[in-house]
């Protein structure tokens, strides 16, 4: 991992010229500073380029061959006329929205992606208010064994019972969780809640096999 990022660096450094900076805030973020940028047309060259630099393949230590991919967010001064600290959070604002975007790419931060991330907070907030508050719940699918007419297990669904909103289905804020830790908790919950009414189910002498989907971020995990 180290040799990676000492590689990116080099290979940023490499790109930039001597009036330009690139600075790495930490992890695999890397801050550039690019001037005498004179178009948007202009931009998206050099972006480009950094993109298919950044995707070459590495070979690190003598190992095989690694490929890595970039993200980029972009915002342009003076065109976004805010203080340097906001620059960055505005750039950073457009990175998560070229990550959402299938990453490999760039994309330029405008108002209306702050609006839509403001949106997006409050919404997770409203999850993790509504996770506390005992406002989801499971539904279970019945699966049907076609040559035997018989119910052969269920596959948990969940539900938001939004107090504004009514019954909301997955589609409609599970996306928004995926890259977000709240996924995490609210996929424990799910497991929990599922086990919970598997062992209510065998107690009545009702067994079934109950399938649960899981994030991503959930399977990464070591437990």
């Amino acid at each position: 991992g180290d040799l990676l990022l000492k590689e990116v660096s080099a290979r940023l450094q490499n790109l930039l010229r001597g009036s330009d900076t690139v600075a790495r805030l930490g992890g695999d973020e890397f801050v550039l500073l690019i001037s005498d940028i004179h178009s948007e047309e202009e931009c998206g060259l050099a972006l480009q380029r950094i993109l298919q630099k950044i995707a070459a393949p590495y070979t690190l230590s003598g190992n095989a061959l690694s490929e890595i991919s970039a993200s980029i967010g972009v915002t342009l001064y003076p065109a976004d006329k805010s203080d340097p600290d906001t620059l960055l959070r505005h750039a950073d604002h457009a990175m998560y929205a070229a990550k959402q975007a299938g990453k490999n790419c760039f994309q330029l931060f405008d108002a209306r992606m702050e609006q839509r991330l403001q949106a997006r907070q409050e919404t997770l907030r409203r999850v993790a208010r509504g996770l506390t508050a005992g406002q989801f719940q499971l539904h279970y699918q019945p699966k049907v064994n076609c040559h035997s007419n018989r119910v052969i297990g269920v596959e948990a669904l969940i539900r938001w019972n939004h107090p504004i909103l009514g019954n909301l289905t997955p589609n409609e804020f599970l996306p928004l969780l995926e890259d977000d830790d709240l996924a995490l908790a609210l996929g424990e919950w799910v497991f929990r809640e599922a086990l919970r009414q598997g062992r209510i189910w065998a107690n009545q002498g009702i067994v079934l096999s109950i399938s649960v989907n899981a994030f991503p971020r959930q399977l990464q995990r070591p437990n």
